[in-house]
This record gives structure tokens, sequence and C-alpha cells, in this order.
């Protein structure tokens, strides 16, 4: 992808709900089995939870519980083959609790996201930019897809879709939630 966020590093979520209004009830479980060292297990935590929140914010979704897995390409390509039918890794999955149109804002639990550590490392080496601006933007699009959109059912959903990842990448970026 293109998008552009030049910052040095990420920083914590900031409170941006006063104390008369209520804060969101998002539940976010991270678990991470990549090896290696391209981040620490709690800056990928950091990093789903804050792309995550306010991913759903800015779809006004204040209700929610899903979980992220970070992977290692070889655990990646086992999971695409049993759940796709595709041999190979490929960069994130996401298997939503629900399947159909768009998620209502009422659902709460929206299912889970898988991402491939290393897959991200190197399409962020490929594209220039730093590996936890690449993990933001696979963490928003595997979120769209838990969220019912879905790219490879028409060229009109996929603009759709696309759309959608790069506002709330914006937005990720404009409200300074994100460094990167």
């Amino acid at each position: 992808m293109s998008h552009r966020c030049r910052c040095a590093s990420m920083i914590a979520r900031s409170n941006l709900f006063s104390q008369d209004e209520a804060a969101p009830s998002i539940i976010i479980d991270t678990i991470n089995h990549s090896r290696g060292d391209v981040l620490t297990t709690y800056k990928l935590k950091k990093l789903a939870e804050t792309v995550l929140r306010a991913t759903l914010e800015e779809r006004d979704i204040r209700e929610a519980e899903l979980s992220v897995l970070f992977v290692d390409d070889e655990e990646m390509a086992e999971l695409n083959q049993r759940h796709r039918l595709r041999k190979g890794s490929t960069d994130v999955l996401s298997f939503p609790m629900r399947e159909g149109p768009a998620v209502p804002a009422g659902v709460s639990l929206l299912g889970d996201i898988v991402i491939s550590v290393e897959r991200a490392r190197d399409q962020a080496e490929r594209q220039g930019h730093s590996v936890s601006h690449e993990i933001a933007v696979l963490l928003i699009h595997g979120l769209l897809h838990l969220l019912g959109y879905d790219h490879e059912k028409d060229a009109r959903e996929a603009r759709q879709m696309r759309r959608l990842e790069t506002a709330c990448f914006e937005a990720l970026c404009a409200q300074s939630r994100l460094r990167l």
C-alpha cells in the first residue's frame, strides 16, 4: 500500500473520552507465536490495541471483542492451507464470527485476525516503510474483513474496502494515535 505516515515511533493511545462519555467496551486478545525479533510481544500488543481501537471507533463501533494472533510464515501456510485450501503463506487471514453483509454496529463478538510477522517484514522492506506501518495496514485490512467487507467479492467492494482502509489509516495518523 502507498500509505504514508512519517513518524518516529508508536505512542500509547491517549484518552479521548470525557468523564461524562462512556469509554468503548472493546476487548482485544493478542497472542504472539511469531519467531524472531522483528517486534517484541509488547510492541505487537500495543500496536494491535492502538490500531484496532481507533479503527473500530472510526467505524462508530463501541462494543467489540476480537483476537489477534501473530505467527511466522510456517504457521500461516498451515492455516492458509487448512482454511482456504491455498498453498503457501499469506500476510493476513480473518475468521469472522458472522458471514455476509457488513456487520451491524451492535454486534460485539467479531472474530480472529492472524498476521504473518515475517510476511509483514518482507512487504515493509519492499514498500519502504516500517514493519509497524505494515502491520497497522494489515490489522485494518483484517478488521474490515471481520466487519463483513470482502475485496475478493467484486471490483466495487474491493474499491470500497481500499477507501475504508485508507481513511482508517489516515485518521489513525492524523489523530497522532500512531507513530510509525
